[in-house]
């Protein structure tokens, strides 16, 4: 069966890519141009000062608004205040204790690789001798 007759049996619309297009009947589209087809006409400028307007604002009740607020609970541990004499016995001094409730973990101490290795004993003999040999 040759390509003629097989295309025969088997009527395919055409591609698009091999379509002839007659470029001088169509008018040409200039794609740079803007469009304006969804856009809105731009807000005329109003050169006028705008209007302003004045507001009374309501008086805010300071007792209303404090009513309101919820009571602060008394803490558990109150910080203790400490009397400390002074050298001069004139003037003291308070200091705020920290309540001995919760603490800070303190970070584990990072000590280099090569000074957690223990030494053998042949490195203790010979730091031995020359200990002993300095001392002489």
């Amino acid at each position: 069966m040759t390509h003629e007759e097989f295309a025969a049996k088997h009527l395919h619309p055409p591609s698009p890519v091999y379509v002839n297009i007659d470029r001088h009947s169509d008018p040409t589209i200039d794609r740079h141009q803007e469009t304006v087809i969804d856009r809105q006409p731009p807000a005329p400028i109003d050169r006028r000062a705008p209007i302003t307007y004045r507001v009374q604002m309501p008086k805010i009740d300071v007792a209303r608004l404090n009513a309101l607020r919820p009571k602060p609970k008394p803490s558990e541990n109150p910080p203790e205040t400490v009397r400390i004499p002074s050298d001069d016995g004139v003037d003291s001094m308070e200091v705020d204790r920290v309540p001995k409730g919760r603490t800070l973990k303190k970070g584990k101490e990072n000590v280099a690789k090569h000074l957690k290795r223990v030494a053998n004993e042949k490195e203790k003999k010979s730091f031995r001798k020359s200990v002993q040999d300095s001392s002489r």
